[in-house]
């Protein structure tokens, strides 16, 4: 099953693909029609759907089913970049046997 990153996802009955979605589904990834597409939010939310129509510019999409996840759990990450002569004294630490 294809997935598709919607940023502004909500649950809908139907939903109508454009732009650069719908021009990689249709003319990249080559989709038909009844094909399953998984559509993502990036907070939770998983809305299953099947293509119903499909155009050169524009994807219809039925939903299926849904789902919405919730993390039990926050990440941050933070990096810090040594210097020069520091990242030469870890490169060569790591060479030794």
């Amino acid at each position: 099953m294809r997935a598709s990153f919607q940023k502004d996802l909500t649950i809908e009955d139907s939903y109508q693909l454009r732009g650069d979605a719908a021009h990689h589904l249709v003319n990249v990834v080559r989709i038909e029609l009844n094909e399953e597409i998984l559509l993502l939010n990036g907070a939770g939310l998983k809305v299953k759907t099947k293509v119903s129509a499909l155009s050169k510019r524009e994807v219809t999409l039925t939903k299926i089913d849904h789902e919405e996840a919730t993390r039990s759990f926050a990440m941050d990450l933070a990096l810090g970049i040594p210097k020069k002569e520091a990242l030469e004294l870890l490169r060569n630490a790591a060479k030794r046997p």
